[in-house]
Protein backbone atom coordinates (compact mmCIF):
# COMPACT_ATOMS: atom_id res chain seq x y z
CA UNK A 1 0.00 0.00 0.00
CA UNK A 2 1.18 3.45 -0.78
CA UNK A 3 2.07 5.77 2.38
CA UNK A 4 -1.42 8.52 1.10
CA UNK A 5 -3.51 5.38 2.24
CA UNK A 6 -1.70 4.48 5.41
CA UNK A 7 -2.23 8.53 6.12
CA UNK A 8 -5.50 8.22 5.11
CA UNK A 9 -6.66 5.38 7.16
CA UNK A 10 -5.02 6.72 10.17
CA UNK A 11 -6.92 10.49 9.73
CA UNK A 12 -9.44 11.26 12.09
CA UNK A 13 -12.92 11.10 11.31
CA UNK A 14 -13.71 15.16 11.27
CA UNK A 15 -10.43 15.75 8.66
CA UNK A 16 -12.23 12.91 6.62
CA UNK A 17 -15.80 14.52 6.53
CA UNK A 18 -14.35 17.57 6.45
CA UNK A 19 -12.33 16.83 3.15
CA UNK A 20 -15.29 14.86 1.45
CA UNK A 21 -17.31 18.04 1.45
CA UNK A 22 -14.28 19.83 0.35
CA UNK A 23 -14.41 17.75 -2.55
CA UNK A 24 -18.05 17.71 -2.77
CA UNK A 25 -18.45 21.34 -3.64
CA UNK A 26 -15.27 21.11 -5.62
CA UNK A 27 -17.14 18.91 -8.20
CA UNK A 28 -20.12 20.93 -7.96
CA UNK A 29 -18.46 24.13 -8.58
CA UNK A 30 -16.44 23.07 -11.27
CA UNK A 31 -19.83 21.38 -12.89
CA UNK A 32 -21.61 24.54 -12.17
CA UNK A 33 -18.89 26.92 -14.55
CA UNK A 34 -18.42 24.13 -17.04
CA UNK A 35 -22.81 24.38 -17.12
CA UNK A 36 -22.27 28.42 -17.81
CA UNK A 37 -19.34 28.11 -20.11
CA UNK A 38 -21.59 25.44 -22.31
CA UNK A 39 -24.62 27.66 -21.88
CA UNK A 40 -22.91 30.68 -22.81
CA UNK A 41 -21.26 28.85 -26.35
CA UNK A 42 -25.00 27.57 -27.11
CA UNK A 43 -26.45 31.16 -26.97
CA UNK A 44 -23.27 32.44 -28.81
CA UNK A 45 -23.20 34.08 -32.54
CA UNK A 46 -20.54 31.15 -33.32
CA UNK A 47 -23.02 28.48 -32.30
CA UNK A 48 -25.71 30.14 -34.50
CA UNK A 49 -23.38 30.04 -37.48
CA UNK A 50 -22.28 26.71 -37.11
CA UNK A 51 -26.32 25.64 -36.56
CA UNK A 52 -26.64 27.65 -39.47
CA UNK A 53 -23.88 25.82 -41.39
CA UNK A 54 -24.77 22.41 -40.54
CA UNK A 55 -28.71 22.61 -41.58
CA UNK A 56 -27.08 23.98 -45.21
CA UNK A 57 -25.11 20.74 -44.78
CA UNK A 58 -27.84 18.47 -44.13
CA UNK A 59 -30.16 20.10 -46.68
CA UNK A 60 -27.57 19.66 -49.46
CA UNK A 61 -26.98 15.85 -48.81
CA UNK A 62 -30.67 15.45 -48.53
CA UNK A 63 -31.34 16.78 -51.71
CA UNK A 64 -28.31 15.06 -53.28
CA UNK A 65 -29.58 12.01 -51.99
CA UNK A 66 -33.26 12.65 -53.48
CA UNK A 67 -31.24 13.65 -56.84
CA UNK A 68 -29.16 10.52 -56.95
CA UNK A 69 -32.61 8.41 -55.96
CA UNK A 70 -34.48 10.06 -59.04
CA UNK A 71 -31.56 9.38 -61.45
CA UNK A 72 -31.63 5.94 -60.03
CA UNK A 73 -35.19 5.33 -60.61
CA UNK A 74 -35.12 7.20 -63.95
CA UNK A 75 -32.33 4.66 -65.23
CA UNK A 76 -33.94 1.34 -64.17
CA UNK A 77 -37.06 2.71 -65.67
CA UNK A 78 -34.97 3.79 -69.01
CA UNK A 79 -33.28 0.31 -69.22
CA UNK A 80 -37.10 -1.16 -68.92
CA UNK A 81 -38.37 0.91 -71.67
CA UNK A 82 -35.02 0.26 -73.98
CA UNK A 83 -35.79 -4.27 -73.20
CA UNK A 84 -39.36 -3.68 -73.49
CA UNK A 85 -38.69 -1.88 -76.89
CA UNK A 86 -35.75 -3.97 -77.91
CA UNK A 87 -38.20 -7.00 -77.42
CA UNK A 88 -41.27 -5.48 -79.49
CA UNK A 89 -38.67 -4.64 -82.24
CA UNK A 90 -37.08 -7.98 -82.37
CA UNK A 91 -40.89 -9.70 -82.19
CA UNK A 92 -41.95 -7.07 -85.20
CA UNK A 93 -38.90 -8.30 -87.30
CA UNK A 94 -39.16 -11.89 -87.07
CA UNK A 95 -43.23 -10.96 -87.97
CA UNK A 96 -42.01 -9.06 -90.77
CA UNK A 97 -39.61 -11.80 -91.95
CA UNK A 98 -41.92 -14.70 -91.33
CA UNK A 99 -44.39 -12.51 -93.46
CA UNK A 100 -42.13 -12.00 -96.49
CA UNK A 101 -40.74 -15.39 -96.46
CA UNK A 102 -44.41 -16.91 -96.77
Amino acid sequence: MRPYHVYHENEDPDIKKIKKVQSFMRGWLCRRKWKIIVQDYICSPHAESMRKRNQIVFNMVEAETEYVNTLCLEQQHNLYLNCHVGIVISLWGYCDNNLVAR
